[in-house]
């Protein structure tokens, strides 16, 4: 029923047939001990710029970049390699005009950097303790994070 590698999980493991059921299926209970790996972040690529692609001079060096690079697509064979090829160059093209930019941004307002502050230290809070306070401290972060998104939201309108 398990795979040989998932074997070593179960512990205990019973089927049940019952008289009131008319079906040749059984219940199974089991015990299990799952372990919990932590696995290695993925390595990720810069984020491209490509809303530079919108101004019309990026346009212009992007179009010029591909055509002097369209021979290597054109020397290409099959269609496989045309198309890795292909995305080759333009990846190489986008990257040499228009660039990267950071994934991470960091927000300079110090109402915002307050509110999430504030999340921080109510989550600890939350996680640390277990008594019937829970919920309403659950329920006040969840309003302060509105709060936050709201703020976060109008921060980035005004910016537009």
């Amino acid at each position: 029923m398990l795979k040989k590698e998932h074997q070593t999980f179960v512990n205990d493991a019973r089927s049940y047939s019952g008289i009131e059921t008319f079906t040749d299926h059984r219940l199974v209970k089991a015990k299990i001990n799952i372990k919990w790996y932590k696995t290695k972040a993925q390595k990720t690529t810069p984020k491209l710029s490509l809303e530079k692609l919108r101004d019309e001079e990026y346009r212009k060096k992007y179009q010029s970049k591909i055509k002097g690079n369209i021979e290597e697509v054109k020397q290409a064979t099959t269609v496989q390699e045309k198309w890795t090829c292909t995305v080759k160059v333009c990846k190489k093209a986008t990257e040499e005009v228009v660039g990267t930019h950071d994934r991470v941004r960091k927000n300079e307002n110090e109402e915002i950097k307050k509110l999430s502050e504030e999340e921080r230290r109510l989550t600890d809070n939350i996680n640390s303790t277990r008594n019937k306070r829970k919920r309403e401290r659950i329920q006040e972060r969840n309003k302060i994070m509105r709060e936050l998104h709201k703020k976060m939201d109008e921060e980035e309108v005004t910016k537009i």
